[in-house]
């Protein structure tokens, strides 16, 4: 249509030069926005008391803003998407709960109020928030690290009072991490998802999950007893590793063949699932007569479910305890109670803070990408500042409900989407299919070995570990060697001493690289071209062509942003190498090369603000130069800029009469001097 339309002109407008008529269009009526009385209009003070407040309710409880407002048509896609979501988080959550080291009815408990609040509170619609690998690992080190002062102080401690101990130390950890996350969505810090770089974050993922694999390696090898004498509360996976590698003959048969049947298993059904959908996106045949389409159904099949579904009617027909398979256990089907969770007396306040800290930083990150990510695959946007609150709020909830901490699930998430979930109602179905389950069928999982939930939870850090060999052959394809070097250090830091420390290394590294990158002042050196314009550009510009010359014994140096006091400290070494080689890039062991500096101009017109640090900074320099006798000129200030610099005395120290308004106005009064 455009097209046609810009023909038809041209042709019109071809007609009537060939004519030679003056032909006069009356241009149409445009409207226009008058964008002042748009924010007037829309200001706080225009509006009434309960507008006022029913909009700021629906902003901040989400829920208010789209229930309302919810189509009927989409209310099947919800439900279809919330129940395929539950058949993955009941065998994960029973899963993850396992390896807490708490009952794996917390797991249920922590896919339960968590999500339900997030439902309410969260601004992603196809976030699945709930139990996590990650987090589960996190809370299982921790309580086995409390968990040795606790037998130690009580030696006579009955299994029942070591869950509960257990279940303490997660509950708290959830209602610190949510204190925290809320307190960091009030401050507005919702930039955290940038604080680990993405070597720095694919490093330590990778770590984890081999770390998973050999702890959970421990319980699918039927090792769990000798495990318990033999290797201390916190150990390594290099003592995992010892361990293992000296009780191999010990290694329970039935288990085993459990354990890695269960994983073949679920493997081969990623395959199947696989080859469906490669399928289906290029519309071909499966086994070269099977058209795509017909098996999409296989699509929705909960392999988890069916494992466990399958293992608990074999191991019941078979009596697998008798044979020595650890199971499950009879466990009542008690819905979460509200209690107020105490810090035990055994525990470290200051190893509770810290393993919280921890988890908030890898959950906050994990869920605001997966949130971003959907939300752009889907058309529409997240707020990382109030997702941060529901967040908080959504923790503090569940750690009074028997829960501990609860993060976004990518492989739920995806799920989600791919089941087509239009809404946060999706998640709200979860919690009802979950809530039926941990009330009427919990207890049929009583004779499910414990090889099974192994398996589920070895896949799951498997499915982390494809993304690190593309990042290591990215990093080497771009040169990225820094990023490569982050990567393996923070790798090794996780399995060979600690998570914590892998975390810690990660976040260090990427805060020493942002104060690295943020405290050079960009500043650039300007010189004249050969052409006698007076057209000043940079000296060292990237053109060729550009032929420019240094005014002898004058410095021209415009600074390219607002100066604080993080990237104000190197001005003065920068401008130092300016004044010797006029160029950052020559080391600084070389001869001098420019002559002499009897003037210095500062270009600050892209320079919109500056703080106190900054200005005394900038004295202090001037102050050195007007003691060598060279003159200082300054250019382009704005009159916000000019304000402060009377106030503070940079005016007074600098001289009125050297202001100018720009470049060139400094450079005739120099040359007139």
């Amino acid at each position: 249509m455009a097209l046609d339309q810009a023909c038809s002109d041209d042709e019109e407008s071809n007609l009537s030069r060939s004519l030679i008529t003056p032909i006069i269009h009356q241009a149409p009526e445009r409207s226009f926005i008058n964008l002042n009385e748009t924010l007037e209009s829309s200001t706080d003070n225009n509006l009434s008391g309960i507008s006022w407040w029913k909009k700021r309710i629906q902003y901040y409880v989400p829920i208010f803003g789209w229930l309302p407002s919810y189509q009927s048509s989409n209310l099947l896609f919800d439900l279809r998407a919330g129940i395929t979501v539950a058949c993955l988080i009941i065998p994960q959550s029973v899963s993850y709960g396992s390896i807490t080291l708490i009952s794996p009815r917390h797991g249920l408990y922590t896919a339960l109020i968590p999500s339900l609040v997030y439902s309410f509170l969260g601004t992603s619609r196809h976030l699945s928030f709930g139990p996590e690998a990650l987090m589960s690992m996190l809370v299982g080190t921790l309580v086995k690290e409390q968990q040795s002062v606790f037998f130690l102080e009580n030696p006579d401690a009955t299994e029942q009072e070591r869950l509960i101990f257990a279940s303490m130390i997660g509950c708290i950890c959830s209602i610190i991490v949510g204190l925290l996350t809320l307190i960091l969505g009030i401050l507005k810090m919702g930039f955290l998802d940038s604080l680990l770089s993405v070597a720095g974050l694919r490093g330590f993922i990778s770590g984890a999950a081999f770390v998973i694999i050999f702890d959970t390696m421990i319980t699918g090898l039927g090792l769990e007893k000798l495990a318990r004498d033999q290797l201390p509360g916190s150990h390594s996976i290099l003592e995992t590793i010892h361990f293992l590698n000296q009780n191999l003959e010990k290694v329970h048969t039935l288990t085993f063949f459990i354990t890695f049947g269960s994983l073949i298993f679920l493997f081969f059904v990623l395959w199947v699932k696989k080859v469906i959908k490669n399928a289906q996106k290029d519309k071909s045949f499966v086994l070269g007569f099977i058209k795509a389409d017909y098996l999409s159904f296989i699509l929705q099949i909960p392999e988890m479910l069916v494992l466990l579904i399958t293992l608990v009617i074999l191991s019941t027909n078979g009596d697998w305890e008798s044979k020595g398979v650890a199971i499950f256990g009879s466990v009542d089907s008690k819905l979460p109670s509200f209690r107020i969770p105490k810090v035990p007396h055994s525990s470290s306040k200051k190893d509770l803070l810290s393993a919280s800290i921890t988890m908030l930083v890898i959950g906050v990150i994990e869920s605001i990408i997966v949130s971003r990510e959907y939300a752009n695959k889907n058309h529409y946007s997240v707020s990382s500042n109030r997702e941060l609150v529901a967040y908080g709020i959504s923790n503090i909830a569940g750690g009074f409900f028997g829960s501990y901490p609860a993060f976004g699930s990518l492989s739920r998430s995806k799920l989600n989407d791919r089941s087509k979930g239009k809404t946060q109602l999706s998640g709200f179905f979860t919690f009802l299919t979950v809530l039926t389950f941990t009330a009427f069928f919990l207890n049929s999982l009583s004779n499910l070995p414990k090889a099974a939930l192994s398996a589920i939870v070895i896949y799951t850090a498997i499915g982390l570990l494809p993304p690190l060999p593309k990042t290591v052959k990215f990093l080497l394809k771009v040169k990225s060697y820094s990023d490569l070097i982050l990567l393996i250090v923070v790798l090794a830091c996780s399995i060979l001493i600690s998570i914590e420390s892998g975390v810690l290394v990660a976040i260090s590294a990427s805060i020493i690289t942002v104060i690295k990158r943020t405290n050079l002042p960009k500043i650039k050196l300007l010189g004249l071209t050969h052409d006698n314009s007076g057209t000043l550009v940079p000296v060292h510009e990237e053109d060729d062509d550009l032929d420019v010359m240094h005014i002898d014994g004058v410095l021209i140096v415009s600074v390219e942003e607002n100066l604080y006091f993080s990237n104000t400290i190197q001005l003065r070494t920068r401008l130092n190498r300016l004044e010797l080689f006029g160029d950052m890039r020559i080391h600084p062991s070389q001869d001098r090369i420019l002559s002499p500096m009897r003037a210095i101009i500062f270009e600050l017109k892209k320079m919109v603000e500056v703080d106190g640090s900054a200005i005394l900074i900038l004295m202090g320099i001037i102050a050195e130069y007007k003691q060598r006798d060279i003159v200082i000129c300054i250019t382009g200030l704005r009159p916000s800029i000019i304000n402060l610099f009377d106030i503070s005395g940079m005016s007074e120290l600098v001289g009125e009469r050297y202001f100018f308004p720009n470049v060139s106005t400094a450079v005739e009064y120099l040359q007139s001097e």
